[in-house]
């Protein structure tokens, strides 16, 4: 009976298969085609999902199925997925070599996308049938430029100009080219010409207004701009750069007339959303929840719209009513981008920090390519100490968005921190060419300028600085630093008196102060006007442990001790206060207490860099290398460049004679780092000794002694290394000398053990 039912059922479902083919026409090409109809109409009726369902069906049953494809990319744009877009019109493209139209979609998806090598295959792909493609040649031309062959892209842009000399916007692409240069002069000279051209072009003034917002010239975009709407009131993009440009410059009031005639004209989700955004932000609130409602009716829209709304009601002060509207939308749409990065910050503000990492994790999986996501994960990574991986989450960003200049900002802190200052210089240059010159980014320049040694450029920015804002406790305090490098001491209190008149928390203007009293040799002004600080605000962080550096060179430690374990037990999370402690220990020879201190720290930040290394310090010296060798395996695993971490684990391997393989690795790396260094040359050469490789061993053990002629270590492991090659005289000699200069020193015994037989 089962055997008849099997059958029964099977013979079911090939009648119901015949119905389907019948009613599809038959043939799998009647079918597929009745899907792809079958999708338009729902495309024409904006039913995106449901035409998306119809063109998979349709390429289920033929995968090369072209015009599907691009039918369904159409769709994923509809609704903004421009990951699928992409993927399902690149798939056009490949599957209609000969359908040039399909082969320039994919181009232009591609260069959004930053991929520049696969845009200009694509360009040159059209180029190879029409040599005379003016799409094809901008195309590749952009990809270029992407590709940072500013001087190829401008020969690119420049050819297709002889083609078509009237076309204003080819020369708006050559203007964008030159600018990317660096040649000022010659970009002005194209937009200019681009306007000449179509002198009734909005399109064309735009570009030139565009132009001049990106090199400071704020009174010159503003004319261009509002030229650019007179032309054309309802010109999408003029409406939309212009309301763009007042809202950046500080006057958004007077960008609603154009944003909300982009958001009438153009009819798009995209541009209504913005609407809702401004009305929220311009304090219109009941505006901007009527219109994100309005939007939340339509499916495609939902997630949007009704992640806007929670966002409102949290801002509100309504957190209940905002985490019911999240819930609606992850039950929804569980791998939502936006909403999974809301339920991140909604995390954050709660307390939670570590299910807010998660969220965020998860926001920048739904979304590879969002830079809200990336830069929010990037921030939440830097406040835990966890500075590699945010380090690449900023570099994603900028990735993802060249003129990102809040990441640009972030990674040149995170340089200055690291002590690499040139690079640090290069990305606050960049910032502030993205900002046009904003305060914070040329402030990060200052610094990075200073810390570099740059002493005249960091003059020159911080004049400017001064001018544009004048009391600005930053800027006075970088100004005192200035003073004080250059020994100007006069001018430097001056500079940090201002500073702290007009920002009296300011620890960096108090430190100023505070070591201008140390070098004047009087250290009871500096004792007061650290009391009186901290007896203003006993539980700042920054100034406790700016009062026990103070103490500390003072010498009084006992105050210094005391002051540290008071900023550890206002904030026990402080990485610095923590660092101070255990380096405060390592010099008073307390270790047992300085690796309690720091096992609290990495039970806090168990990826804490510095700390894991610290504590592999502490307790290599207390004569347990096996933990240490375990806590600077932690630290290599966050940052593989850290030379200390990396430099005693391959000691430890290679003195143990374990691991030698990853001891070698280890050693070769520092002393590529720190190729002058006599321990980098030593550790390199005993981790050969221990691999018995004596050979090899021997040019760098002796540089490392012949660096450090009363290193006794150095001498005792060139001695061995002699030995090991059989030269007995030479190994004779540097042992003894070994002993010589000092006759207990860590490896003696061995070394004797060595010089026995050789007596």
């Amino acid at each position: 009976m089962r055997v008849r039912a099997s059958v029964s059922a099977l013979s079911s479902l090939v009648v119901v298969f015949a119905l389907t083919m019948a009613s599809c026409g038959g043939s799998p090409d009647a079918q597929k085609r009745a899907h792809l109809e079958k999708g338009q109409q729902y495309a024409k009726e904006k039913k995106w999902q449901e035409a998306i369902l119809e063109y998979q069906g349709a390429l289920q049953i033929d995968e090369r199925f072209g015009e599907a494809h691009a039918a369904l990319g159409d769709a994923y744009l509809a609704l903004d997925d421009k990951p699928s877009a992409l993927q399902s019109i690149a798939r056009a493209a490949d599957v209609m070599p000969d359908n040039i139209d399909a082969q320039l979609r994919a181009g232009s998806l591609r260069l959004f996308a930053h991929q520049y090598d696969e845009a200009k295959v694509l360009a040159a792909r059209v180029l190879m049938r029409d040599p005379k493609n003016l799409t094809a040649l901008v195309l590749r031309a952009n990809a270029m430029a992407g590709l940072d062959d500013a001087e190829s892209a401008i020969e690119e842009i420049e050819a297709a100009i002889q083609l078509m000399p009237n076309r204003g916007d080819l020369y708006a692409n050559l203007g964008s080219m030159q600018a990317l240069k660096g040649n000022v002069t010659e970009a002005e000279a194209a937009f200019k010409q681009a306007a000449a051209v179509a002198p009734a072009s909005a399109q064309a003034q735009a570009a030139l207004g565009n132009f001049y917002w990106s090199i400071g010239r704020i009174q010159d975009a503003e004319k261009a701009f509002l030229k650019a709407v007179q032309l054309e009131p309802e010109h999408l993009f003029a409406n939309r750069i212009l309301s763009s440009f007042y809202t950046a410059s500080g006057r958004p009031l007077m960008a609603e007339k154009y944003l909300k005639t982009y958001a009438d004209k153009s009819g798009s989700t995209e541009a209504r959303l913005a609407l809702a955004d401004y009305y929220l932000l311009t304090n219109r609130p009941a505006q901007g929840v009527a219109l994100l409602q309005e939007l939340a009716k339509n499916p495609d829209n939902f997630a949007e719209a009704t992640t806007r709304l929670a966002a409102e009601a949290y801002s509100g002060g309504r957190a209940a009513e905002a985490q019911d509207l999240l819930n609606q939308v992850l039950a929804a749409r569980p791998n939502n981008p936006t909403a999974l990065l809301l339920g991140a910050r909604f995390l954050l503000y709660q307390g939670k920090p570590g299910d807010a990492l998660k969220r965020a994790r998860a926001a920048v999986s739904a979304d590879p390519t969002s830079v809200k996501a990336r830069f929010f994960l990037g921030q939440l990574l830097l406040s835990r100490g966890e500075f590699k991986d945010a380090r690449a989450e900023f570099q994603a960003v900028i990735d993802l968005n060249p003129r990102a200049a809040d990441a640009q900002y972030e990674l040149s802190r995170l340089s200055l921190a690291a002590g690499d200052p040139k690079a640090a210089v290069d990305l606050a240059e960049a910032a502030v060419k993205n900002t046009n010159g904003g305060l914070t980014a040329r402030l990060a320049l200052a610094k990075a300028l200073l810390t570099l040694g740059d002493m005249k450029r960091a003059a020159t920015e911080l004049t400017y600085l001064r001018a544009s804002a004048p009391g600005s406790p930053e800027v006075l305090t970088l100004t005192g630093y200035l003073h004080l490098q250059t020994k100007n001491y006069p001018a430097a209190r001056q500079a940090y008196e201002a500073a702290l008149k007009n920002d009296p928390t300011s620890t960096e203007a108090l430190n100023g102060l505070v070591g201008l009293d140390l070098i004047a040799n009087d250290p009871q002004a500096a004792r007061r006007k650290l009391e009186t600080a901290i007896g203003n605000a006993p539980r700042q962080v920054s100034l406790l442990l700016l009062a026990a550096r103070t103490y500390n060179a003072m010498r009084e430690p006992a105050k210094a001790e005391e002051t540290l374990k008071a900023a550890i037990n206002v904030d026990p999370t402080s990485l610095e206060a923590y660092g101070m402690l255990g380096q405060f220990y390592f010099e008073q020879n307390r270790l047992e207490e300085a690796r309690e201190e720091f096992e609290k720290l990495v039970a806090q930040q168990p990826h804490n860099v510095a700390a894991n290394t610290m504590l592999g310090q502490i307790l290599q010296t207390l004569g347990r290398p096996t933990e240490a060798a375990a806590r600077y395996e932690k630290a290599l695993a966050v940052n593989p460049k850290v030379i200390m971490a990396a430099n005693n684990l391959a000691v430890i391997y290679s003195e143990q004679e374990r691991e030698l393989d990853r001891a070698l690795e280890l050693a070769k790396a520092v002393k590529r780092e720190l190729p002058a260094s006599a321990s980098a040359a030593d550790t390199l050469g005993w981790v050969y000794y221990r691999k018995n490789i004596p050979q090899l061993a021997l040019p760098f053990l002796k540089e490392a002694a012949e660096r450090e002629p009363k290193n006794p270590v150095f001498q005792y492991h060139l001695g061995a290394a002699y030995l090991r090659n059989g030269d007995t005289f030479r190994a004779r000699t540097r042992l003894e000398s070994a002993l010589k200069l000092k006759a207990d020193f860590e490896g003696a015994a061995d070394a004797r053990r060595l010089l026995a037989p050789l007596k």
